[in-house]
């Protein structure tokens, strides 16, 4: 998969997981830090999201660990997609 395809896939899951959860439809790009600015959305629907693309991208998710954080501090879309795409380029397809 190339950045652009991630990058979809992972706003995809996003975008499902709020729409599935009753929650209002909001802009994401690459700034977007999930866990801070999209509504209600919190750590449990980033492990589902987390489960979703890793298994789309042939990877481990136990590898990544919180994939929506680093040490505490909460990623943006753009960091999001870095972190899968190293981790596909050594692991994936």
């Amino acid at each position: 998969m190339t950045a652009a395809q991630i990058r979809d896939a992972l706003i995809e899951g996003i975008q499902e997981i709020q729409t599935l959860s009753g929650r209002p439809d909001q802009d994401i790009d690459d700034e977007t830090v999930p866990l801070d600015d999209l509504y209600e959305f919190d750590s449990l629907n980033a492990m589902e999201v987390t489960v979703r693309i890793t298994d789309m991208c042939g990877i481990n998710a136990e590898q990544l660990g919180h994939l929506f954080t680093d040490s505490g501090r909460r990623l943006s879309v753009h960091e999001i997609v870095g972190r899968l795409c190293g981790v596909v380029e050594t692991e994936g397809m």
